[in-house]
Formats: C-alpha cells, sequence, structure tokens
C-alpha cells in the first residue's frame, strides 16, 4: 500500500530563488502571511547580510509540483571563520529558522538544507526559531535541541503607560524621574544618515566598554538603507543639551517591535539615559498599539544585563536551537570564556582602531 507521506514529499520541490521579481514576491508574500514568520526572514537581511559581511546565501523555497502553492522556506548562510564552518538560519540573531505548512515540506526543506552543509564542508547546520519543533521531526532529521539563550519580551496589551509605570519597581520609577529631571530629551534623528553616524559613535564606545568586537559601518548604513524606508526600523536618541547620551535602533514587524541595538557613553550613566530611553520607547510603543516589546535574547552569563531587562516587567525565557552535525555552541556567544583574553584586548583599544579591527572579524561570530 503506497506510503501517503512520501506521497505527499514526491508533489514538494525545494528551490533555491532568484533575484526575479516574481520569486520575490512569492518569498515576501508567504512569509507576511506565516504565523511564526520574523522580520530576519525578510529579503532585506538577505540584502544586508550579503553586503555588509559578504555571506554567501541559499534561501529555500518549497513548492508543490501539482499547484505550485508555496508551503515553506528557509534561509541559510554559510558563515566561516578561521575556527568553524557552519551553515546558519540566521547569522546574529536569535531567530529566524524555518517555515513549514506541514510535515512534508518540514521534510524536503531541512533535506535540502543537510545537502548544502554537506556540500559546503559545513561542520554543522544551525537553526534558529522562538518555537519548539515537533518532538518527531526532531527525532526523524536527527536534530539536537538546546535551550540557551534567554529571550526578554513585554506584552502591552494590556497596559497603558501610566499603569504600566506604577508596576515598575521603586528604583527603576526613580531614575526615570532623575532622567527627567536632568532635561533629557527623547528624539529620532532629523535625517536617517545623521542617525547612523551619531549612533555609530555611541556604538563604538559602547563596544569598547565590553571589550566586544563591534559591526562594521557598514552594516548599519545598509540596515537603514533597506529598512529605514519601509519603516521596519527607527533610531532614537537621547539628548542632554547639545550632547547625545544614548541611542537605540528598534526593528518593526507589523505590531511587533524588537530591541536590536544599544548604546549609551559611560560617564553619563549617572543621568541614567538608558532607563530613560527604554521607558520612552515603549510610551511610543503604546502610543502606537504595538503589542509586543522583544528585548532579544542573551546569554545566561549576561546576569546584570537580563536583570536590567527583568526590571521593565519581562517575561524570561529559555528559546530552542536545533543543530545537525557536530555544534560548537559557544562560538557565537560573546560571553564565553574562550574569548576572555580578547575582550580584555579590545577593551583597551581606542575606539577608531575597534571599529577598524571589528571591521575585520564580526563577521566570524554570525
Amino acid at each position: 500500500m503506497p506510503n501517503p507521506n512520501l506521497a505527499a514529499q514526491d508533489n514538494i520541490v525545494v528551490r533555491v530563488i532568484s533575484d526575479s521579481e516574481e520569486d520575490q514576491r512569492l518569498w515576501q508574500e508567504y512569509i507576511l502571511a506565516h504565523p511564526n514568520s520574523t522580520i530576519y526572514h525578510s529579503l532585506g537581511w538577505k540584502r544586508i547580510f550579503e553586503k555588509s559581511f559578504g555571506y554567501r546565501s541559499w534561501y529555500l523555497l518549497a513548492q508543490t509540483v501539482t499547484d505550485n502553492r508555496i508551503v515553506g522556506c528557509l534561509p541559510l548562510f554559510l558563515v566561516t571563520s578561521p575556527l568553524s564552518r557552519r551553515l546558519v538560519s540566521v547569522p546574529f540573531r536569535d531567530r529566524g529558522g524555518i517555515l513549514w505548512d506541514s510535515p512534508e515540506s518540514f521534510t524536503t526543506l531541512i533535506t535540502k538544507g543537510k545537502d548544502i552543509a554537506r556540500e559546503m564542508k559545513a561542520a554543522f547546520l544551525e537553526l534558529k526559531s522562538l518555537n519548539q519543533y515537533p518532538a518527531d521531526l526532531v527525532y526523524l532529521h536527527s536534530l539536537q535541541e538546546r535551550y540557551y539563550w534567554i529571550r526578554s519580551y513585554i506584552d502591552l496589551r494590556p497596559l497603558d503607560i501610566d499603569t504600566f509605570f506604577q508596576k515598575l519597581g521603586s528604583k527603576t520609577r526613580n531614575m526615570i524621574r532623575q532622567a527627567t529631571k536632568s532635561s533629557l530629551t527623547f528624539e529620532e534623528p532629523e535625517n536617517v544618515n545623521d542617525g547612523v553616524n551619531l549612533w555609530y559613535s555611541l556604538y563604538l564606545e559602547t563596544q569598547k566598554t565590553l571589550g566586544l568586537p563591534p559591526f562594521p559601518l557598514v552594516f548599519f548604513r545598509n540596515m537603514a538603507a533597506e529598512l529605514y524606508p519601509t519603516n521596519e526600523l527607527k533610531f532614537f536618541l537621547v539628548r542632554r543639551g547639545h550632547d547625545y547620551l544614548a541611542a537605540t535602533i528598534i526593528l518593526l514587524q507589523q505590531k511587533v517591535a524588537i530591541y536590536g541595538y544599544s548604546a549609551s557613553r559611560k560617564d553619563s550613566q549617572g543621568f541614567r539615559p538608558n532607563d530613560f530611553m527604554l521607558f520612552s520607547v515603549i510610551k511610543w510603543l503604546m502610543a502606537r498599539g504595538f503589542t509586543e516589546f522583544d528585548l532579544g535574547s542573551d546569554s545566561p552569563q549576561q546576569k546584570s544585563l537580563l536583570f536590567f531587562k527583568k526590571k521593565w516587567l519581562t517575561r524570561q525565557e529559555a528559546i530552542p536551537i536545533y543543530t545537525w552535525g557536530k555544534a560548537d555552541y559557544g562560538l557565537s556567544d560573546s560571553s564565553d570564556r574562550r574569548y576572555d583574553m580578547i575582550r580584555e584586548i579590545f577593551s583597551y583599544l581606542p575606539p577608531n582602531i575597534l571599529g577598524l579591527v571589528g571591521a575585520r572579524i564580526a563577521k566570524y561570530f554570525g
């Protein structure tokens, strides 16, 4: 008797999308309609990663043979470094991974991903997700499931800004009041290019303090070029007088906002610019009907950062990573002990030198 699952798989083909308008349209329409899609599934991020880091990518589309219906997709990037060679969905971020309509489309996409990993001699295939994959499919495809990164997010739906403020701890409320009394202002840059440059100067200083290699300036310029015109990105700045003290990049997908990147001057912390900035962002989002504010995911070793996020009434939960092959989970975790000496060296570099170094090596950590 024929196996209906095999018959269903035979009715699905997987191909790498082209640059044609038709393929671009098919991809975007599918991810916009899928309940588990993220901003990092968009083709804008394909161009950002390729232009900024030179990554080779495969954007896989699963399509039925009988009626050409799109039933799944998987964005993949090859990340190479002196330490590793891996196929990732997607670099640097905590989400991306496979989208599928049926077990058969999941199977065809994973099988193709494994084939590409073998062809590229990648040590492993890494899929990131906010949602757990079905246990039977994880087992069937010999995927390793690991919960490591801690995601922090706020459900904005039941709250207004006054209620939210009152629910915050007294210490946090006092920090916001202190920032307001210090005459801090929260604003968008008048020109997006000015916003990128102001952001990057603060970002370099922050990365120096943390001892981390910064992303190159071109990464943020490409991000602004791709996402700002479509209202998927906002720059916000905190200023005191003529001095800019903090900045953040917020990513927007429908009614979900992501706290993408933030930076601040070390010598300004007495004015509480980070607390003021985050509260102002939340106020801005609530006024525009956003339903969720995602503060991103962090290593469990970053306890102070997780504590900072927790005080904003976030829910915190570990999210899954799925790998196939010989995975090295510490490669993309800047808190990993293997990087202790590098962080120490980077913390002593002048910001301009740190920027040059980061431009050369940041791509290795995708």
